[in-house]
């Protein structure tokens, strides 16, 4: 069956029934064979599973796409240390000279150290990468974990010239690492002792100069309410004279997530300084020009634009005159915007990442589009 949906280039299986989102619904194991079996007819040499999920089962599908990959991109995919395991499970089990990968990125999955333990026994038995990334992954290195690692990465011959600890709860410890390793531990502390994206959370607050007259923030800069009547802010080279828009204060150029709760039709997004804020048109709206990425939020309908590229999304059910609420995780290294729905449980559903290089910092910016929208910056 794999195959004639190969000869036929039938890629709706891998759709979930919902497609709300591509990590809303676990795939499949057999979806996760034909995902495998698809990236090995293409060639290509990255495999992206970046924002999907699956199980033990599915993981183990995916050998053949592990297999004949140079790099694997696996960030973000609600791995648990459990399926962690899973993962160095199927490296264990790929045979040495066929094996072609070179760099593996776990990055943003809750591993902690048992999934790292998991990983350097594989890395023991299987040298060939290059270059593996753990950032965020709630790793604390205690000293029964890094010296596992520590035997695996002095293993010979071994080849690995990159490891990324970055944005983890790693205290002051000393590793005895070989010297040649490039070794990525910045953005470290307690702080990062957080699940999920919650370990990048940051805090904001909005730009009077910058805001429409027709917009009134409150609560200490951290809400904006569109209104009918005209504010008197003062006017300033800064401020959107005929858009409801509004940016934040704080420039932006490192991993950070963000909560908003929104009421009725809204753009979020992120902006570069440079946008304009004079006048209407594309130049200005937040999303239509060079200069800004955003997600358009309503009850009936959302999009994600950059530029004149707009890709419409099937969001999760918003209620009318019922608040929801939108994360925004950006990752400025690395060159991608994410969005996401987050429920009353505070579970994340993926909405949309936008895939760039940024070369200066962003500012969060909101557009406010029905009569009464607000945006509360949480």
């Amino acid at each position: 069956m794999i195959h004639c949906l190969l000869e036929l280039k039938d890629h709706t299986i891998l759709q979930n029934d919902n497609q709300v989102s591509s990590s809303d619904t676990p795939l499949t194991p057999f979806q996760c064979s034909l995902l495998a079996f698809m990236f090995m007819s293409e060639k290509p040499e990255e495999f992206d599973f970046r924002n999907k999920q699956t199980s033990e089962e599915g993981f183990y599908r995916l050998a053949p796409a592990l297999r004949s990959c140079t790099t694997a991109l696996l960030n973000c995919c609600h791995m648990t240390p459990l399926l962690c395991a899973t993962v160095a499970s199927v490296l264990r089990s790929l045979i040495r000279p066929t094996l072609k990968l070179l760099t593996l990125d776990l990055s943003y999955n809750d591993l902690g150290d048992l999934g790292l333990e998991s990983l350097a026994f594989a890395l023991h038995e299987r040298c060939t990468l290059q270059g593996l990334r753990l950032s965020g992954c709630l790793i604390t290195l205690p000293e029964n974990v890094s010296s596992v690692l520590v035997i695996a990465l002095r293993s010979d011959p071994f080849q690995m010239k990159e490891l990324d600890l970055s944005y983890n709860p790693l205290g002051d410890i000393e590793l005895d690492f070989p010297f040649q390793l490039k070794l990525n531990l910045e953005h470290r502390g307690e702080n990062r002792n957080k699940p999920g994206l919650q370990k990048y959370a940051c805090e904001l607050t909005l730009d009077p100069s910058t805001a429409n007259c027709f917009l009134v923030l409150s609560e200490g800069d951290k809400k904006v309410t569109r209104q009918s009547k005209k504010q008197l802010y003062p006017i300033t080279q800064d401020g959107f004279d005929k858009c409801n828009q509004v940016l934040c204060k704080e420039g932006l150029d490192k991993r950070h997530y963000l909560e908003v709760e929104c009421l009725h039709k809204v753009h979020i997004g992120m902006a570069y300084k440079g946008i304009e804020r004079k006048g209407t048109g594309e130049s200005v709206t937040l999303g239509c020009n060079a200069n800004s990425w955003t997600l358009y939020a309503s009850k009936y309908q959302g999009h994600a634009q950059h530029k004149e590229i707009l890709h419409r999304l099937q969001l999760p059910k918003i209620k009318a005159h019922v608040p929801y609420r939108v994360g925004v995780f950006l990752d400025w290294p690395a060159g991608t915007l994410s969005f996401y729905m987050v429920n009353q449980l505070g579970t994340l559903t993926h909405l949309y990442t936008f895939h760039t290089t940024f070369t200066e910092p962003l500012y969060l910016g909101f557009g406010l589009n029905s009569p009464t929208a607000t945006i509360h910056l949480l």
